[in-house]
């Protein structure tokens, strides 16, 4: 069974559903599934074309952005603000995405998707699936916002603690060092997953390209605080051992 599902009408109130359609007589229906839901094979494979129900199903995923038929593949990533992990291990939601329907599945809970979904509780459901992906897209992008800014006000700090002097680094540097390169490890195809969503949104981009263009900025930025010297990895010193006889 789905964590939820509804049926979104244009002026964005909000019906729960409970039939296995993939879509009804509102504007969309929106499905969302857990990976691990042992019904969601079979329903994906009743009611998604081959190669999206495959892409919904992955294990491993990518940030990537594809037309298919006349939907839209589409994966995007999170920071992670779940227990179980840290921030820039970053959480998936996979989707499938068409005039009438949005399927989401998720692996560990993406808390912009829980926004939506209290938004619908509410009746102020996104009016067009357009409007969803360019809601959930935002709303991730936010999230991501927060922990990069955080990470660099972090390494700002090391570096008016050391005040171009010698002072050893902080023992948590390493880890600043990982997130950052992680943070870009994914941010990197999620930028540009975005600007393909931009241009495959046609009519409906302007919000989106502003999300893509939010993205680019937070790749920048990690790039530039990986090349900082309060991450700035230590030079390679030269070889002190003798040589060989």
């Amino acid at each position: 069974m789905p964590i939820c599902a509804f049926d979104i009408a244009d002026d964005g109130t909000a019906t729960a559903v409970h039939d296995t359609a993939p879509t009804g007589n509102a504007a969309y229906r929106w499905w969302h599934f857990d990976l691990t839901d042992p019904d969601l094979p079979d329903w994906a494979a009743a009611h998604v074309p081959e190669l999206p129900a495959a892409a919904l199903l992955q294990s491993q995923t990518r940030p990537r952005c594809d037309r298919y038929a006349d939907g839209l593949i589409l994966n995007l990533r999170g920071v992670n603000l779940n227990s179980d992990g840290p921030t820039d291990q970053m959480v998936s939601v996979r989707l499938w995405v068409t005039d009438k329907t949005v399927v989401t599945v998720r692996v560990r809970k993406v808390f912009a998707l829980g926004d939506i979904r209290q938004s619908c509780a509410n009746g102020t459901a996104p009016a067009s699936p357009s409007d969803f992906v360019n809601v959930l897209s935002c709303a991730l992008s936010r999230r991501v916002q927060d922990v990069v800014f955080d990470l660099a006000d972090r390494v700002e700090q090391i570096e008016e603690d050391q005040g171009g002097s010698a002072v050893a680094l902080p023992a948590d540097v390493g880890d600043l060092r990982r997130q950052a390169i992680r943070l870009r490890r994914y941010l990197g195809p999620q930028r540009d997953a975005l600007l393909r969503l931009t241009d495959a949104m046609q009519g409906d981009s302007a919000a989106q390209r502003e999300v893509a263009n939010q993205t680019i900025l937070h790749v920048e930025e990690l790039d530039s605080l990986n090349g900082r010297r309060g991450l700035a990895r230590p030079a390679r010193q030269p070889d002190q051992c003798p040589a060989r006889a």
